[in-house]
């Protein structure tokens, strides 16, 4: 099952400002960077607040699949940019079948919860973002 679930990653490119997470709705996937940098950032009141940069290795998208909710953080690429992208429902399976990689995505999320409150001081402690 974990086999058939990694298999469903396909490479994406992105144009320069390309949306790839948009707050408020569901992440369509997880995905992890291949090249360029893509910016996090959150929409606070009338302020978008930048989050955090993005590079290759990096992975996005868990915290919203893991909480199957929609996002508070958007990801956008800096400029042309590659993805790898596993579909909502490939990532279902495969954390089913490889309940090790749950884990660790559970405890990324976490950590940035923790950091995005950290930059987000007039966010309620609440908040959860991508």
């Amino acid at each position: 099952a974990a086999r058939r679930a990694l298999s469903g990653f396909a490479a994406r490119k992105l144009a320069a400002d390309a949306v790839v997470v948009e707050q408020g709705k569901p992440a369509p996937g997880l995905f992890i960077v291949l090249e360029a940098a893509l910016e996090v950032t959150a929409l606070v009141g009338d302020e978008r607040v930048a989050l955090r940069t993005l590079g290759p290795g990096d992975v996005f998208g868990e915290m919203s699949l893991l909480d199957d909710d929609g996002a508070t953080a958007s990801v956008s690429a800096r400029g042309p940019s590659t993805v790898l992208v596993l579909p909502r429902v490939a990532f279902a399976e495969l954390v089913l079948a490889v309940p090790t990689l749950r884990a660790r995505l559970e405890l990324l999320a976490a950590q940035r919860r923790l950091s995005n409150e950290a930059l987000l001081p007039d966010a309620s402690s609440a908040a959860t973002l991508l």
